[in-house]
């Protein structure tokens, strides 16, 4: 009996693996189906977040690479498709925003970019036909420079950010990082996310003070309370502050208790402290609460990671009730 209820036992590297295959399932029926596209992505993120924990506890993952490579690419040879079907949930850009308020998305977050650049380089050959490529893109280079001008500053402050963010998920190094969020401050000091980054680090590393005052920045600049300590807590937990992220959620929940995107965020956390019950408790919220507020996307993402929690949570309450065997 014990053997059964082990073999039966759902490990990452089978999570991993199933995500896989209804990814490529997913993958290949997306068009018109805002739930399929938005299911993908969701599965997109999922196998992005385990591929680096497998890989740092040894799992062979050759095998599941090919797959992996080859559904990106896929992924993003299907990425009109993929955009169009998810305009009736508001478009990729706002689900992208939703999602992801703290930044840090995978590349299939950004298919309306690709998309974007694909349909620019197929209206200049069309152009160049006629008046001359040299021409043309010398026109479109310039137009586009005189409409849509690109700050330094905030490239710089993107990059500075983008520094301090792997400096903390990839080493644990908050002194680092904080020296990287001043940086990008003090480049484009109205953004209220570099804000938020520079107050979380500085209260991780103790200096009260300035945590508050660059928090009272934030606080200034986003305006509403409620979505003050929503875009905070969304920071904290970027940052693996994860008790920090659960004080904010219940403010959040105390002003607003049926925000279905806050109620996402706290499955988050919960998965993070592998208390995989109450993170289930949580997508059951979201997608109660995302079906009062048409919040489609929602639904589809939370139902997707609920599956895979519910499997976990199978194979934790398995491996609880496999016996022991008494040393002699």
């Amino acid at each position: 009996m014990a053997k059964a209820v082990l073999q039966g036992r759902v490990t990452p590297a089978d999570e991993l693996r199933e995500l896989l295959t209804s990814a490529e399932k997913l993958a290949a029926s997306v068009s018109g189906n805002a739930q399929n596209a938005a299911g993908l992505l969701a599965a997109l993120d999922r196998i992005a977040e385990l591929w680096p924990l497998l890989d740092a506890q040894g799992v062979d993952l050759r095998s599941e690479a090919g797959r992996w490579e080859t559904l990106q690419a896929v992924v993003q040879r299907r990425g009109a498709a993929i955009v169009e079907a998810l305009k009736p949930l508001g478009g990729i850009q706002a689900l992208r925003r939703q999602t992801h308020p703290g930044g840090g998305e995978g590349s299939w977050w950004r298919l309306d970019e690709w998309v974007a650049a694909i349909r620019r380089r197929a209206w200049q050959r069309t152009i160049a036909a006629f008046a001359g490529i040299i021409v043309i893109s010398a026109a479109v280079f310039f137009g586009l420079r005189a409409l849509f001008p690109v700050d330094p500053k905030v490239v710089e402050a993107s990059r500075l950010l983008d520094r301090g963010d792997r400096l903390v998920q990839e080493a644990g190094d908050y002194e680092s990082a904080l020296v990287e969020y001043q940086q990008a401050v003090g480049n484009t000091p109205d953004d209220a996310e570099l804000w938020l980054r520079l107050g979380a680090v500085q209260e991780r590393l103790g200096d009260e003070a300035a945590s508050v005052e660059s928090f009272a920045q934030a606080r200034g600049l986003i305006g509403d309370e409620t979505s003050f300590f929503y875009a905070r807590a969304a920071t904290y937990m970027l940052l693996a502050m994860l008790d920090e992220a659960d004080r904010d959620l219940q403010r959040v929940f105390a002003a607003e208790p049926r925000n279905a995107r806050a109620w996402y965020l706290a499955a988050s956390v919960y998965e993070s402290r592998n208390q995989i019950g109450q993170a289930i408790d949580a997508l059951n919220k979201v997608s109660e609460y995302a079906t009062e507020a048409q919040q489609v996307e929602l639904i589809a993402l939370s139902r997707t990671r609920m599956g895979f929690l519910m499997q976990r949570l199978a194979a934790q309450q398995g491996a609880e009730a496999v016996p022991t065997t008494p040393a002699p």
